[in-house]
């Protein structure tokens, strides 16, 4: 069976093909490791000019996320699901200008019997957990940001996909995401909020469930839509925007 990853390669930066011209490449298997995690961060670290480690875990961590959110998507247009496990998977990095994104490259495209979505969940706590550890940070760093990304995923795949039963099977896969007992604290609910995008006139920007922590590489600064900003920063922010747009 053929795949259509065009959505999934636009939206979660995977595919079964690579990334060029690459900067870095290590298999996922790396994020069972820690020496192997720390030599990662550094590298991501070097990429993003960065004084600490927090970027670098929130990237690779939401890495992980997308396979979470891939997997939905299968499951729901196929019946079946990917091979997720990290040995399948590869990280790849590159750079635009000066940015680091990280891709990532699945290796074999079987597709297998379908398993429960939060199997999946469970699945990528460990290497999440071993990230954040590494990391000096707290695994809730990286979770919290799964509500809003979720939730943008799901609007963005239910305007582009047309099947209605392709709609009511990611919906159910979703609210068994949003009801899995596996968390004290379930992640992917999130109610989402909006304000007014300063980019694009009469478009709503959703509100991050929390802070990807873009602001800690060099120059960077909070997203417009991060829920960090005041009213008052986030009001300045737009006047900025707005301003050089009419330049």
């Amino acid at each position: 069976m053929n795949i259509d990853f065009s959505f999934i390669t636009a939206h979660l930066l995977l595919s079964p093909d690579d990334v060029e011209p690459l900067v870095l490449e290590v298999p996922a298997s790396h994020l069972l490791d820690e020496s192997k995690i720390a030599s990662l961060l550094t590298r991501m670290k070097d990429f993003y000019e960065a004084d600490d480690y927090l970027l670098p875990a929130s990237a690779i961590g939401m890495a992980l996320f997308n396979l979470i959110a891939t997997q939905q998507i299968i499951q729901a247009k196929y019946g079946r699901q990917l091979n997720m496990n990290l040995d399948n998977v590869r990280l790849q990095v590159k750079l635009f200008g000066t940015f680091p994104v990280l891709y990532i490259k699945i290796n074999d495209c079987t597709l297998y019997p379908a398993a429960p979505i939060t199997q999946l969940v469970r699945q990528m706590d460990k290497p999440i957990s071993m990230i954040a550890k590494t990391a000096a940070i707290k695994p809730s760093l990286i979770y919290n940001q799964f509500g809003a990304r979720a939730a943008q995923i799901a609007e963005a795949f239910l305007l582009y996909e047309k099947n209605e039963n392709v709609q009511a099977t990611y919906d159910s896969l979703l609210n068994q995401l949003k009801n899995d007992d596996f968390f004290e604290k379930n992640p992917f609910q999130y109610e989402p909020k909006y304000v007014d995008s300063p980019y694009e006139h009469g478009k709503k920007m959703m509100i991050r469930s929390a802070c990807c922590m873009f602001y800690r590489k060099k120059d960077g600064k909070k997203c417009y839509n991060c829920p960090a900003l005041s009213e008052q920063a986030r009001n300045r922010m737009k006047d900025e925007i707005l301003s050089t747009a009419k330049r």
